[in-house]
């Protein structure tokens, strides 16, 4: 199997020269995270939500080529496995692919995930490498894990309370809300939506997590094989599932680059 037999036509383009409002609505419209950068018609590189959260930024006055992201571009018989290696290397779900110069698609993690099956199926989630597991309270403010999330490098924390997992917080969560307004300006305390509002900025020093985490944690026991934690992640649209043990008590994260790092060897 090679780029072309999971090619998506239908990707989001923007120029590099648009505002960072014109990139956030274009993304919001179609349920997005990424887009392919053009400088006019020329191919640039791409641009991801998960980039922005570790960039203090302005997106009434900033321009998308300020959040560019070079990136491995694919042609359309570059196998599974390389497409998995070059993911995992670079660190990103989606890349595009070209033709003569041209794009003419993109190919997202998932679907190379969901075509290599029989890769991931003679694996258990024990006999690969996962992430290190960091947690944070409940009752931790946004300013702290956002802290957290950009010196660390975390994609996805679980959240405890009372050493109960009772929800999981990921670095986009706070991009929806917090992406205009730097995590120590001063404003209102409310709930999810106010920090949207020009005159209701939030001040994350002063809201907890709870706030903002996603309370539908899906998880996943160490001795699963590989090709049901893909069943999982694709079935509830997710890129990450807390690892538990036999008393569900959180010790890892499997991510989908973990998986892409086993396709890379295997498929």
């Amino acid at each position: 199997m090679n780029a072309k037999d999971i090619l998506f036509k239908d990707y989001i383009a923007i120029d590099a020269n648009d505002r960072m409002t014109t990139l956030i609505g274009k993304l919001k419209v179609h349920g997005a995270h990424h887009a392919v950068v053009f400088d006019g018609k020329k191919y640039i590189g791409m641009t991801n939500k998960r980039r922005w959260v570790r960039t203090r930024i302005n997106s009434s006055e900033v321009k998308v080529r300020s959040v560019l992201v070079k990136v491995p571009t694919l042609s359309k018989e570059t196998s599974l496995s390389e497409i998995a290696r070059l993911m995992y290397t670079a660190d990103t779900p989606v890349l595009p692919v070209l033709e003569k110069g041209r794009v003419i698609g993109t190919v997202c993690a998932h679907d190379v995930i969901a075509s290599a099956q029989d890769a991931l199926r003679k694996y258990r989630l024990d006999e690969v490498s996962t992430e290190r597991l960091t947690t944070v309270n409940w009752d931790d403010t946004i300013a702290r894990v956002v802290n957290i999330i950009k010196n660390k490098g975390y994609d996805h924390l679980p959240v405890l309370e009372n050493g109960k997992l009772v929800g999981i917080v990921t670095a986009v969560d706070l991009l929806e809300t917090y992406l205009c307004f730097p995590p120590d300006r001063q404003g209102s305390t409310g709930r999810r939506g106010a920090a949207a509002s020009p005159t209701k900025e939030a001040h994350t020093a002063h809201i907890t997590i709870d706030n903002e985490m996603s309370r539908l944690v899906q998880t996943i026991t160490p001795g699963a094989r590989l090709d049901a934690v893909a069943d999982l992640m694709d079935k509830h649209h997710l890129s990450s599932l807390v690892v538990v043990d036999e008393k569900n008590k959180p010790v890892g994260i499997v991510t989908v680059k973990n998986l892409l790092k086993v396709i890379a060897k295997n498929a």
